[in-house]
């Protein structure tokens, strides 16, 4: 595959990667209920729509890391490449534990179906069991919150070095990663300012988004010959432009 085709992918994996972090962001938080009695009895209520809801995530992320991964290639030369090179390993450490965070979130409604089949004389060892794996779902949570904060400044330090995307992107995206490192470390000590993660995410949905649409305009500006070609190719284009 040459590498103009694989840029093309940037929109469309930024749109729909958004479109589904955002409606989980928004759909998670109704089983997340203090008693864990009532929220195995809401998953139960409904299954289906517990099931849909981490395929999307799953998708979500594999979109995402998708997406970050052909926008690094992008950056061939010079300063804005070290950024994004450093960044890489980072980012792909993060996309990891949010499929562990997936996949095990999405356990949950295992648990919650041997609860309600167990006996009552055993019921509270379902209980516990079920405090214990949302507790490692939310753990490897921060975990990737943490690698995502620490990746975007650096993202978007190799933009604003850089001269092939527009300057908001990468101030979008430090501003961003920024919030999400405040926000993920002062829910520690006050859950309240878990809100500040989702004004971040507010923030770097708009960047992810214009990001994946400007890497598919670099591709159609970019003959197929060009981008196998010495290193600087990429910006040199992207400043004729």
């Amino acid at each position: 595959m040459e590498r103009t085709t694989l840029w093309r992918f940037a929109a469309p994996a930024a749109i729909l990667s958004s479109i589904g972090q955002f409606a989980v962001a928004m759909l998670i938080p109704y089983w997340n209920d203090p008693d864990p009695v009532a929220g195995m009895g809401a998953i139960l209520a409904d299954t289906r729509f517990w099931t849909a809801i981490w395929l999307i995530h799953v998708a979500g992320i594999l979109l995402l890391v998708l997406l970050l991964v052909i926008a690094t290639r992008t950056f061939l030369s010079g300063a804005a490449r070290e950024w994004v090179q450093v960044g890489l390993p980072i980012i792909a450490i993060g996309g990891a534990l949010g499929f562990a965070e997936t996949l095990t979130g999405a356990s949950l409604s295992h648990v919650a179906e041997a609860w309600a089949a167990a006996p009552p004389a055993d019921q509270p060892a379902y209980v516990a069991a079920f405090e214990a794996v949302g507790a490692a779902a939310v753990a490897l949570d921060f975990g990737a919150i943490i690698c995502v904060a620490v990746y975007l400044p650096m993202l978007g330090t190799a933009i604003l070095v850089g001269r092939t995307y527009a300057r908001w992107i990468g101030w979008a995206f430090v501003v961003s990663g920024a919030m999400f490192f405040v926000g993920i470390l002062a829910e520690l000590a006050i859950p309240e300012a878990g809100i500040l993660n989702f004004f971040a995410q507010l923030l770097s949905i708009p960047a992810l988004i214009g990001l994946g649409v400007s890497v598919g305009r670099l591709a159609d500006r970019l003959p197929e010959s060009q981008t196998s070609s010495a290193p600087g190719a990429a910006d040199a284009a992207a400043s004729a432009g």
